[in-house]
């Protein structure tokens, strides 16, 4: 695929995700109690400070909406390990059903979605700089804590495009490579808490 046709696509698709966005969020405001509800996954606000947040709108009684935001703008540095980073903004759009309550018991899910990430310095000194846009499968289970308040456990994979550049280091690093390829990868391990509106 061409780069002006990749990137094209993503410009029109982002575009439609925050259009599905803005009208999610105006029904969401506008909606009953226990149509709605905000989740944070814990595990990436532990992964280098990732801010997160998952909004959330019921259907159906088996059918939700969501709309998902990831973002990680810090850049660490330390004298023996030098620059390191994981950052990234992401936004994901999509749809769960679950199997017997929303926002209850076990959940399978899909997303478009779409992500820029630049990570390096962690395991070697080599930082990958991407814009990824794909489909994502996921699956868990909500325990129900109290009325107002679940646990979401689950994971979810995703496949799609990337564009990609390989620099030498984290800071200042020469271009070792700059390809496009399609990919299949782990997404998100879940531990998320969700208040329920």
């Amino acid at each position: 695929a061409s780069p002006n046709l990749y990137r094209n696509f993503r410009q029109y698709t982002i575009k439609k995700m925050a259009l599905v966005a803005l009208v999610l969020f105006i029904s969401i405001i506008t909606s009953s109690a226990q149509k709605f509800s905000l989740s944070t996954n814990i595990l990436e606000l532990i992964n280098f400070g990732t801010l997160n947040i998952e909004a959330e709108y019921a259907l159906s009684q088996k059918l939700s909406a969501d709309f998902k935001f990831q973002y990680n703008p810090w850049q660490f540095h330390t004298e023996k390990r030098g620059y390191f980073q994981n950052r990234e903004q992401s936004y994901a759009l999509g749809i769960k059903y679950w199997l017997w309550h929303i926002n209850s018991g076990w959940f399978t899910g899909s997303n478009i979605q779409y992500s820029q990430y630049n990570r390096g310095g962690i395991i070697d000194s080599k930082t990958r700089q991407a814009d990824d846009f794909g489909l994502s499968l996921s699956a868990g289970y909500a325990y129900m804590l109290t009325s107002r308040l679940n646990l979401l456990i689950g994971c979810s994979g995703w496949g799609g495009y990337e564009q990609y550049t390989i620099f030498s280091a984290p800071k200042c690093g020469d271009i070792v490579e700059h390809s496009y390829t399609w990919f299949l990868r782990l997404n998100e391990i879940m531990l998320q808490l969700t208040y329920i509106f």
